[in-house]
């Protein structure tokens, strides 16, 4: 973890917490997924430099193979040719130009 990246204090946990890093977010926001304790958590939480730890959830994905999600019957007419090597994808992070984020606007 480098401190200057995410922020927080260079002593925080230093060892503990690089090898506990799982992914950091780094090009819209400054963030990181880490495997912590409950009491590195609340450690962590308790800083001034921290907006929130939030715990990792379960959430089930619609995806387009999904019939119900894009709301056609099963007997829907199909074009597989145009069909084909098309993704959509929609990521909702729940940061919006009006959310405030570490005492600055977006």
């Amino acid at each position: 973890m480098e401190a200057s990246r995410t922020g927080l204090p260079f002593n925080f946990f230093y060892v503990e917490a690089n090898e506990s890093i799982v992914y950091s977010y780094t090009k819209s926001f400054n963030a990181f997924a880490a495997k912590l304790s409950d009491e590195e958590a609340n450690k962590l939480s308790a800083m001034d430099e921290v907006l929130s730890v939030i715990q990792s959830q379960y959430r089930k994905l619609d995806t387009t193979r999904t019939w119900n999600f894009i709301g056609l019957p099963l007997t829907a007419k199909r074009r597989l040719k145009l069909e084909s090597d098309i993704v959509v994808a929609l990521l909702d992070t729940g940061i919006t130009r009006v959310s405030k984020l570490q005492g600055s606007w977006i």
